[in-house]
């Protein structure tokens, strides 16, 4: 399975979120999406079906899946919420023009915040499902957000002791096929919601992290391809570590 992610992927976006309201139902972001994209073409939320007709862009909802989302606001508060998968295609009317205008839907999702695709549709048997031949598409992921309500705290009757942690640096090299570096990897670290770029050697560093709890995950993309790295053992101060990252 290809998983393409905007430039703001899910790290961005809870920044992103004073700028765009990822509480907004989804099919308001998808009519918005294609009018900016497409200005002037239809757009239904209906199966795809054969009785479209002339220029149109179906955004069919497939199913829900879960997801919780840290949608940063001014208190930094959580919100929980699930993701819709929809089957984006495009009608018109010949096959060169309605694989432009598809092209033009998947380029312009690369810029638009929250937005998630797949290039996963491509099984006959979806198709089969609708009653027409397998046409181009693919799908769009598109979170739906609540923010969780904010508990009213006692205050505290004794003074409060604050601890604090041990940072350090974390540092290593994101390796490729035949260990060939990867330049200009984005290197993120979702627990921490942190993010750094390799050089041309494939180097990266973060300056400090928390000691304990140990990194676990790193999230790696590379020319629009994202891969989730779990790392097989905690990472050791003052020791580079090595990512792997298959295409």
């Amino acid at each position: 399975m290809t998983t393409l992610v905007s430039d703001r992927e899910p790290e961005d976006c809870r920044e992103a979120a004073l700028e765009i309201d990822l509480t907004a139902q989804p099919a308001q972001r998808i009519e918005a999406w294609v009018s900016k994209a497409l200005a002037g073409i239809p757009l239904t939320f209906e199966a795809p079906s054969e009785l479209l007709d002339g220029t149109a862009v179906s955004a069919y909802p497939m199913g829900l899946e879960d997801s919780t989302y840290l949608h940063r606001t001014t208190r930094s508060r959580p919100a929980f919420g699930f993701r819709t998968r929809y089957l984006i295609s495009a009608w018109a009317a010949t096959s060169t023009a309605a694989h432009k205008t598809l092209a033009r839907l998947f380029f312009s999702a690369q810029d638009e915040a929250g937005f998630e695709v797949e290039l996963t549709a491509n099984d006959p048997g979806l198709w089969q499902s609708f009653g027409i031949p397998p046409r181009p598409a693919f799908f769009l992921m598109l979170p739906s957000l609540r923010e969780s309500v904010e508990p009213v705290l006692p205050q505290a009757s004794q003074p409060i002791r604050l601890g604090s942690s041990v940072t350090v640096p974390l540092f290593g090299r994101v390796l490729g096929p035949g260990d060939l570096p990867v330049a200009r990897a984005r290197v993120g670290l979702p627990s921490l919601d942190q993010a750094a770029h390799t050089d041309d050697e494939g180097r990266f560093i973060f300056p400090a992290v928390p000691l304990e709890p140990p990194i676990q995950e790193l999230r790696v993309r590379a020319g629009g391809v994202v891969r989730v790295v779990t790392l097989e053992s905690a990472p050791v101060p003052g020791e580079p570590v090595h990512v792997r990252f298959e295409p």
